[in-house]
């Protein structure tokens, strides 16, 4: 046993083989998992997992709901800031809305969007209206 252990350690080239041949892997890895059959075969294999964990219950095969948020923890820290930053605002706006002064405003506000959405129309029945007075005034009793 040791004369194998001081082999080892005389001859590095094991070492070598092993580094090399993990970057031939990962490379390759990294290549076929953008080629068809590669995405045929990853999907396959989470099928198999899922019906492990269906089947079996092996709860260890899955990947927690919050595992990307371990994984990017600056994404993490900015959906929660912005998280944060809306709820505040939602209750700037719940607050808003309890005065009378905000409502006042969305009731002109809504007004004027009316208008200017439906000021052909407006003009059409001021038309029709004029139309009608005339015929009033000019009509027998």
């Amino acid at each position: 046993m040791m004369e194998m252990i001081e082999r080892m350690a005389s001859d590095r080239l094991w070492i070598y083989t092993a580094l090399v041949g993990s970057l031939f892997g990962l490379a390759f890895s990294t290549y076929f998992k953008s080629t068809r059959i590669g995405l045929w075969l990853y999907g396959y294999f989470d099928r198999i997992v899922d019906f492990f964990v269906e089947r079996y219950g092996w709860t260890w095969l899955q990947q927690p709901t919050d595992a990307w948020r371990k994984k990017y923890p600056h994404v993490t820290k900015k959906i929660d800031e912005l998280e944060s930053r809306l709820i505040k605002m939602i209750d700037v706006i719940k607050d808003r809305l309890k005065e009378f002064s905000t409502l006042n405003g969305a009731g002109i506000l809504i007004a004027c969007v009316l208008i200017i959405l439906f000021g052909p129309l407006a003009k059409i029945i001021a038309y029709i209206g004029l139309a009608y007075s005339l015929w009033q005034i000019f009509k027998k009793d």
